[in-house]
Parts: structure tokens; C-alpha cells; sequence
């Protein structure tokens, strides 16, 4: 189904329901000799239709031959119509790489178009269409910005590939191109049949997919092409180029240094454990110790009793000896004593008996 539309005279991309209010307000000529709105993609002119009392609006062509010339791949289909309508009012976009599952790159934008046409050089006839045209304010990291000549193509990608001329004749162009996955999350699910389908019945479907990417999440897909720097912004990506590799490398010696001293820290508690373990038996060492030390000088100290007593045995066995020996020497004189006194009373006895014969 077709579902926009280009309004040539104000070069924008139109909804079929936002072509019926203009029509209803006679804003727009649908006379197809006068017509104003014509196919996104093939340029033959169209026409605004609704059915089911308006609840569902689409674009036809004046003659059904043209259909014949419309390329499956410009088909609007419930996931691609969903990505565009909750993407053309986002002002901030995360983008990541099927190579890159980590970082990625993180947008902020000024300005998205829809459905945009972008003329070939040199050409007034033929041209290309980007899904989303974001023109940026910001990028992180910064020199995405200058690569990408302060805009980024993003193509919504459902079943087949952006065409390899289209990717070249842009890139040559300055037209950096994201192709991005357009599926759903698996908490999304669709329950409309093929032919019943419109922006009205896929509302729900469009906030909840808006809802998701309003979280922590990436769009995710590939950059498909390389874009010509434009000279004005040349030079001042090769400046801003350096020094993000400049800051890479400093990360990156930073990490180090901080694995360095991680594991140097972990060494340091190691070493700190084996020292406390020394400690502990050195103080268990000196325990014991101390009680050996008081133990040897208890035994000094009884040494020097025993030596004291040894002294005085020695002084008692001397006085001893001297003791002995002077009651030796007293007996002898005892004994002297009484045969003297026995001699002298003998004598008394005889003087007394006989002296006076």
C-alpha cells in the first residue's frame, strides 16, 4: 500500500490521511492534468483515497497501469511505515553495528525528513529517496559529525538490500548511509491481516514501538557506504579524528595502569598476609621465649642459692672440724684436771693419815 506521498510544490513527503484533510480543504489540486502529489519513488502522480468512513487512507494511481512499475522493495509494509513514523519525530538516536555489540554511537538530531528526495548531480531528472534524513547537531563520539558531512542517511530495511547504486551515487554525493534493521522487538506482535492494514489500525503499534526505543535501546544495522568528506568539514575531522585516537590510546594506557595496579594491590595483600603470619609466629616465638628466658634465670638465681649454701656448709664444716677439735683438746685437759685432783686429794689424804707421823 501506499501511504505517502510527494508534495512537489512544497518538496515534502506527505501522509494519505494529511492528503485528505488538504483535499477536503481544497489546499490541493487532484485534477491529474493539474496534480500536485505524486509517488515517492516513480514520480507518476497520485491521488488521495479513503475507505471505511475514513479510517483508512491511501494513495492510487490516476492510471492502474503504473502499478506495474512498482518495485516490491518501495512497498510500505506495517514494520517499515512503524519504524518511519516513530522515527521522523525522535531527537535523539542510539545506533549500533552488527561488529560493534557494545558502544555504539549516540545522535543528536535537529532535523528529520521523511522520505526524502535527493537529486542526482548533473541530473535534473533522476533522483533517490532516503527513508530518514537526519540532519545532525551532535554525535558522540564527535567526529562522526564532520565524516558524515553533518548529516546522516538512515535507510529502514525489512526484506531487501539498498540498492548498490543508490549507495554509491550517494556516498560520492557526501550521503553516509546507516541501513537499519527494521523488526520488531520480540515484545511487539502484529495481528493484522496482509490486506487490512493502515496508519489508523498500526497507532498502537507505533506507541509501543516508541516506547521501546525511548529505553536504553539501539537501533541496530550497518553502514553500507563511505561517504566523500566534504572539504569544508575535511580538515576538521582529521583534527577531531587525531584526537579521539589520541584519547583511545590514553584509555586504553589508563586500563592498563589500572589492571597494573589492580594486580599490584592484590600482590600487596598477599605480601601483607605473609607478614602477619611471620608476625603471629615471631610474637608465639616470643612467648615461648619469654618463658625459657624466665626459666634460666630462675635456675641463675638458684644456683646462686645453692652456692650461697654450699659457702655456708663449707663455713659450718670448718667450725665444725674447729669445734671438734677444740673438744679434743678440752678433754685432754679434763682428764690432766681430775688426775691432778686426784693427786692432791691422795696427797691431802696421806698428809692428813701419815703427816703427823
Amino acid at each position: 500500500m501506499k501511504f505517502y506521498a510527494y508534495w512537489k510544490s512544497r518538496d515534502k513527503t506527505i501522509t494519505a490521511y494529511e492528503a485528505i484533510q488538504l483535499k477536503d480543504k481544497e489546499e490541493i489540486e487532484t485534477k491529474q492534468e493539474l496534480a500536485e502529489l505524486f509517488d515517492v519513488y516513480t514520480d507518476f502522480p497520485v491521488i488521495p483515497f479513503r475507505r471505511n468512513n475514513g479510517n483508512r487512507a491511501f494513495f492510487r494511481y490516476y492510471q492502474k497501469e503504473h502499478n506495474k512499475n512498482f518495485p516490491e522493495e518501495y512497498d510500505f509494509t506495517p514494520e517499515r511505515t512503524s519504524f518511519l513514523e516513530v522515527f521522523q519525530n525522535k531527537k535523539e538516536y542510539k545506533i549500533r553495528t552488527s561488529y560493534d555489540d557494545k558502544v555504539g554511537i549516540k545522535l543528536k538530531v535537529s532535523e528529520v525528513t521523511k522520505l526524502k528526495r535527493i537529486k542526482v548531480q548533473n541530473n535534473d531528472y533522476d533522483f533517490f529517496v532516503i527513508d530518514l534524513l537526519l540532519k545532525l547537531e551532535e554525535t558522540k563520539p564527535f567526529s562522526y559529525f564532520y565524516k558524515w558531512n553533518g548529516l546522516l542517511a538512515l535507510e529502514l530495511k525489512t526484506t531487501s538490500k539498498t540498492k548498490y547504486t543508490k549507495q554509491l551515487t550517494l556516498g560520492n554525493m557526501g550521503f553516509q548511509i546507516f541501513e537499519a534493521i527494521a523488526k520488531f522487538p520480540k515484545d511487539i506482535s502484529l495481528n493484522i491481516k496482509g490486506g487490512d492494514f493502515s496508519l489508523n489500525n498500526i497507532e498502537p503499534i507505533i506507541a509501543e514501538l516508541d516506547k521501546t526505543y525511548n529505553r536504553n535501546y539501539f537501533l541496530q544495522g550497518d553502514f553500507i557506504n563511505e561517504a566523500t568528506i566534504n572539504l569544508e568539514y575535511k580538515e576538521k575531522y582529521d583534527v577531531m579524528k587525531n584526537f579521539e585516537e589520541q584519547c583511545e590510546e590514553m584509555k586504553v594506557e589508563i586500563r592498563n595502569l589500572r589492571e597494573e595496579l589492580a594486580k599490584l594491590i592484590v600482590k600487596k595483600e598477599e605480601i601483607e598476609k605473609e607478614i602477619k603470619k611471620s608476625q603471629d609466629k615471631l610474637n608465639k616465638y616470643n612467648e615461648k621465649n619469654g618463658s625459657f628466658e624466665d626459666l634460666i634465670k630462675k635456675e641463675e638465681n638458684l644456683k646462686k642459692e645453692v652456692y650461697e649454701l654450699i659457702k655456708i656448709n663449707t663455713k659450718l664444716e670448718s667450725s665444725n672440724k674447729e669445734l671438734e677439735s677444740s673438744n679434743k683438746g678440752l678433754s685432754k685437759w679434763r682428764i690432766i684436771s681430775i688426775i691432778i685432783i686426784i693427786i692432791l686429794i691422795l696427797l691431802t689424804f696421806l698428809f692428813f693419815n701419815y703427816g703427823g707421823l
